[in-house]
């Protein structure tokens, strides 16, 4: 069988696509000057516990990751940092780590929980009482394993070790 010129290459692309994961999510690469200025909070950590606010799913449940802090670059951060954010849904640009034990360097931002739903990230308003201020990475951030973060490190500088908890 032969196909006529746009047919066969209509043919091809649909092909071709069938093939590649699509992407909905696109983020602008930063410089690691913007991103540190654009968080609250960059430090460096192990993900020592998880506890599901929502059972664990494929579409962005959510979740509360505890983080042993060894280095930090910005912001006020003890010891122990407890981040409120959320499975990877399919295309989303959120999400975090699940696997305890991963090494990761988080740029984070301070939110207040208000009466009204975020525009962007999950909604903690049933968990977490009006006024309250939590701690979520942020979308598009350099927010990464440890093991893919050389080049941010580098640029980062020298850490200050976090505060204590006490």
């Amino acid at each position: 069988m032969t196909l006529a010129p746009n047919r066969a290459t209509a043919f091809l692309v649909l092909s071709l696509n069938a093939c590649v994961p699509m992407i909905a999510c696109m983020c602008t690469p930063r410089t690691v000057s913007d991103a540190k200025k654009s968080a609250d909070f960059v430090f460096r950590g192990t993900l020592t516990r998880i506890d599901y606010v929502d059972p664990p799913s494929r579409t962005g449940g959510r979740f509360l990751a505890m983080i042993e802090v060894s280095a930090v670059w910005k912001g006020a951060v003890g010891a122990t940092v407890v981040l409120h954010t959320q499975q990877p849904a399919g295309g989303s640009c959120s999400g975090f780590w699940t696997q305890v034990g991963t090494e990761v360097l988080v740029f984070a931002r301070r939110t207040h929980i208000g009466r009204f739903r975020p525009t962007s990230g999950p909604d903690w308003r049933a968990q977490v009482p009006r006024g309250q201020v939590i701690i979520s990475p942020g979308t598009c951030t350099l927010t990464s394993e440890i093991t893919y973060a050389g080049e941010t490190l580098k640029k980062l500088g020298p850490p200050k070790p976090p505060q204590s908890d006490r």
